[in-house]
């Protein structure tokens, strides 16, 4: 589910009143002890650590590649400054940039006090979600320059958790259509079983460097016809690094981390779709 309130249609980020993120009226100025900072605890994850000086909450105004895609509230203690760690989730691939509206006691903010900027890894979707040995499948993402190049490459996860250590496997350059999206039909490996990550690197329309990435967990015959399926993983299997893809046509904004992370968030959980046959395919979803 997302946890952005979307902003009126045309409407400025300064001018919050009546699109439901703020209320009442007022002209709060900016308060320069205001202060903002975007973390990442995740590849597909974005909090924010805020304190709105004057202590009566107020919003984060976030926007993708400078395009505005809604806002998260910042609570208010009644007068009593405080930090408090929002989250905000998953946003898109590319620069995520949050801005921080800040109230008083009587007004609303009208100006942005603080701001921050991270460069949010992507998600690659998968489609079908599960498949068996030499099926071809259709990798697919966006965000991407119009007409740029894009490179794929399919790593093996097992050998560490740590992704530096990761071996690339294949390689494919692809380029993004005049939308900025990408698409890569391809047979993937299917000899060896194993924990397996997808990034697509390039650049947006900005020049800024970004990836999408995703991971899955394939499950080889050990003998030929050997039909055994796939199982949504434990511990050993699903490396703490491994990205999600989510194959619903309304993503999440907001997505739990994996593995050895830190605890999930409240109410989110993990699960596999498994598919049977010579050796299946689980992709790890978020919810």
């Amino acid at each position: 589910m997302s946890i952005l309130k979307k902003t009126a249609a045309g409407l400025s980020t300064a001018a919050l009143v009546g699109a439901g993120i703020v209320l009442g009226a007022g002209s709060a100025m900016a308060n320069p002890a205001d202060t903002l900072t975007l973390n990442q605890p995740s590849a597909h994850d974005i909090t924010a650590d805020v304190n709105c000086a004057d202590g009566w909450g107020g919003n984060i105004v976030v926007s993708l590649g400078g395009v505005e895609q809604g806002a998260v509230e910042v609570p208010s203690h009644d007068g009593t400054a405080q930090t408090d760690t929002v989250q905000i989730g998953y946003i898109g691939t590319g620069v995520v940039t949050a801005e921080l509206y800040c109230n008083t006691y009587d007004a609303n903010a009208t100006e942005a006090s603080a701001s921050d900027s991270v460069n949010q890894e992507g998600v690659l979707d998968i489609t079908p979600s599960s498949w068996t040995s030499g099926d071809t499948v259709e990798i697919t993402g966006s965000g991407y320059a119009p007409n740029s190049e894009v490179t794929v490459n399919l790593y093996d996860a097992d050998a560490d958790y740590n992704r530096a250590s990761d071996t690339v496997l294949h390689t494919w350059t692809i380029t993004a259509d005049e939308s900025g999206n990408i698409t890569l039909s391809v047979v993937l490996p299917y000899d060896e079983s194993g924990n397996f990550r997808l990034e697509a690197v390039g650049t947006d329309a900005g020049g800024n460097s970004i990836m999408a990435s995703t991971g899955y967990y394939w499950d080889a015959p050990e003998t030929a016809g050997d039909n055994s399926e796939a199982t949504a993983g434990t511990d050993e299997s699903v490396p703490s690094d491994t990205p999600v893809t989510n194959t619903s046509s309304d993503r999440p904004q907001a997505l739990p981390k994996t593995g050895s992370d830190a605890a999930d968030l409240a109410g989110l959980g993990l699960a596999g779709v498994i598919a049977a046959g010579a050796g299946a395919a689980v992709l790890r979803r978020k919810h």
